[in-house]
């Protein structure tokens, strides 16, 4: 199956190999890989198992082992919605880029009275 660019996704890149681990774990813990597991929206077009990069919430770019497509929550809060995550990242644009038309006022300023302050 191939996964579209842009899907949400679910990475696992290794952290440590299992040479490179505290040495004062058990022996059991210390026989695997310290992997770490990273959500985001895919970059380019792949299939399950493909090594991916993934643009986090965060806009950092991580690359991994492509897991899983629209992952569940392990706290069990539900299976996640595509709409959300897109209306997250609208939110986030508009937030870092306010209208160009709108006044931008300081506190200062409109405690001194200066400027418009409707």
């Amino acid at each position: 199956m191939t996964v579209p660019a842009g899907a949400w996704v679910e990475v696992e890149r290794v952290i440590l190999e299992q040479g490179e681990r505290a040495p004062g774990i058990s022996a059991d813990t210390a026989a695997v890989p310290f992997a770490g597991r990273v959500r985001g929206f895919l970059v380019a077009e792949a299939r399950k198992g493909q090594t991916v990069e993934v643009r986090t919430q965060a806009d950092r770019i991580v690359s991994g082992r492509l897991r899983a497509v629209l992952p569940r929550n392990p706290a069990d809060f539900g299976d996640p919605s595509p709409e959300l995550l897109l209306a997250a990242k609208g939110m986030k644009q508009r937030l870092q880029d306010p209208h160009p038309t709108l006044p931008r006022k300081r506190g200062r300023e409109i405690a001194q009275g200066k400027g418009d302050h409707r």
